[in-house]
């Protein structure tokens, strides 16, 4: 596909003929609000450092890459906190509209999200799309599971772990009663032998008198 902009904000797309390897089959377009009292409820809550986000795609690449170290809160709407309740000026909100609040809320409760697969939740080839609420359940659930999973591997570990430490101890501690015991006997067996021995060198020193 082609993409030019033949003036202002005009933007068009050309398919690349019948014999290419592209077909435009529809196209639909979102507008990024810049202005805090634009008339609707969206608000450009978050800035990509000092510019609005639209998500681009230039030859610079996608903007949403790097965004988590460049995100910063709008400034002009800590200045006027009054903004996310004022969308307009003329006529002027009422300070008690619930529009934009209401907005917001459904925004980040029902607002349908592809959420990146880095996460564990999806695949690059299927992300996960999602409300934010469910996408957070999702992550909870995976990591009960996989905290779960730890713990399992760990008991079945330290079971292994002590049953070595166990046969180990077995093979290699002494009992010093036992040990106590065998050396009585072997001094005992000693002793008697050497009686043995004198009394065989007493018989042989008789024999050579003789």
């Amino acid at each position: 596909m082609k993409f030019s902009n033949p003036s202002g904000n005009t933007l068009r797309v050309l398919d690349d003929g019948a014999g290419g390897q592209v077909d435009v089959n529809s196209l639909s377009t979102t507008s990024t609000v810049t202005s805090l009292t634009s008339g609707g409820a969206e608000v450009p809550l978050f800035l990509d450092g000092t510019t609005p986000y639209s998500g681009a795609i230039t030859n610079l690449g996608n903007q949403s890459t790097g965004l988590a170290g460049r995100i910063a809160v709008n400034p002009a709407l800590l200045a006027d906190p009054t903004r996310l309740v004022v969308y307009q000026t003329s006529p002027l909100t009422n300070a008690g509209d619930s529009t934009r609040p209401n907005f917001l809320v459904d925004r980040l409760t029902n607002g349908v999200l592809n959420f990146s697969p880095q996460a564990g939740v999806g695949t690059v080839s299927a992300p996960y799309s999602s409300t934010l609420v469910s996408y957070m359940q999702q992550m909870i659930s995976q990591q009960g599971d996989a905290a779960s999973n730890a713990d399992s591997l760990n008991q079945g570990q330290q079971v292994v772990v002590n049953s070595l430490q166990q046969r180990f101890a077995d093979q290699s501690n002494v009992n010093i009663d036992e040990e106590m015991s065998n050396l009585l006997k072997l001094q005992t067996a000693y002793g008697a032998n050497a009686r043995v021995m004198t009394a065989i060198k007493d018989m042989l020193n008789q024999l050579m008198q003789m």
